[in-house]
């Protein structure tokens, strides 16, 4: 039996979004006086962003709104480019639809990210999100 349908998890499984989170949590902590390594914020994402930006917050005892409006600052300067997807990734969803099957999205992510994402690599057709 062909596969007909994949479900995809964006952030680090379809799309190599990781580096730039991280380098954007570090760059706040940097402007605020304080460091972490690479590793450290990578093990906290492994977990989930929230949980990386709350033991951070309160590791640091940081005020939280400081510390998220810096934050989407940052990432709102990420591009499209800095998070790519994975090598192989478009081609596998193409063949997939090119087979007749479909690709779906599981993310935590709002369509005001994700979209412009997909949009840049052409995945995203406008029938597919409604």
């Amino acid at each position: 039996m062909p596969i007909r349908y994949l479900l995809w998890d964006f952030d680090g499984t379809l799309f190599d979004t990781y580096p730039a989170l991280n380098a954007g949590i570090r760059r706040v902590l940097g402007d605020l006086g304080h460091h972490e390594s690479a590793g450290t914020i990578a093990a906290l994402l492994a977990q989930t962003l929230n949980i990386c930006i709350n033991t951070l917050i309160d590791k640091y005892n940081l005020d939280r709104n400081d510390f998220e409006t810096r934050l989407e600052t940052y990432f709102d300067q990420i591009t499209p480019d800095q998070r790519p997807p994975f090598p192989g990734a478009i081609e596998l969803c193409q063949r997939l639809v090119a087979a007749g099957g479909q690709n779906y999205i599981f993310t935590h992510r709002g369509r005001a990210t994700l979209l412009p994402l997909l949009d840049h690599c052409l995945l995203y057709t406008s029938d597919a999100a409604d």
